[in-house]
């Protein structure tokens, strides 16, 4: 994976002229319906309402990426692990062999 790969990501629009667009496009669509509800909470609450779960949302994702890349860190030490102990096995000198796996060990203690 590149380091460089864009986050997809939906944005909503932040500044109140934008949300206030939004929400007569949609009270003109709504109104060509002749939907009969009866809307108790108003659309500013509901608005409000989900102003707070995207915030809820937006927090979530950034702890799920933050666990994703210490779980990416953790991979990368598992393979050069790997790399190591599998150069041990091939070593015949037992000085040189000793001395690859404290590099093994290393890895394991970062």
């Amino acid at each position: 994976m590149s380091s460089k790969r864009k986050k997809m990501r939906m944005t909503l629009p932040k500044k109140q002229e934008d949300i206030r667009n939004i929400m007569e496009e949609v009270s003109i669509e709504h109104g060509e319906h002749h939907h009969h509800h009866h809307h108790t909470g108003g659309i500013d609450e509901v608005m409000r309402v989900v102003d707070v779960l995207l915030s809820a949302m937006d927090t979530r994702i950034a702890e799920v990426e933050e666990k994703i890349d210490i779980l990416r860190k953790e991979v990368v030490k598992l393979y050069q692990l790997l790399s190591v102990l599998v150069k041990s096995m091939s070593i015949n000198d037992e000085e040189e062999r000793v001395s690859v796996l404290k590099k093994a060990i290393e890895i394991i203690e970062q």
